[in-house]
């Protein structure tokens, strides 16, 4: 499994929890694939309103699995493309 440096740990759990996600670079790259914010949501299984708030800076946090699934449906080779922070990050072991 893939080891996501770039993500905050639950206390209570050793796997990640969530990631620091940059709304504005999302909404470019979704835009520019000519992507509808319905379309994206509904590939995601997530309510429309989700994905504007990320976009919007209203949730700047997502889960890693969202983060993942987000990041194959957008064909985005680079983890860190959509990261709030990315050149804190490390790369993916």
């Amino acid at each position: 499994m893939t080891s996501f440096s770039y993500v905050t740990k639950s206390p209570r759990r050793s796997s990640p929890s969530s990631v620091a996600i940059n709304g504005f670079a999302l909404r470019v790259i979704r835009e520019r694939t000519g992507i509808k914010v319905a379309d994206l949501a509904a590939a995601l299984s997530v309510d429309r309103s989700y994905i504007t708030k990320i976009e919007i800076g209203s949730s700047r946090r997502v889960g890693v699995d969202f983060y993942r699934r987000l990041l194959e449906h957008l064909a985005i080779s680079d983890h860190r493309a959509l990261l709030a922070n990315p050149a804190f990050t490390e790369e993916v072991a």
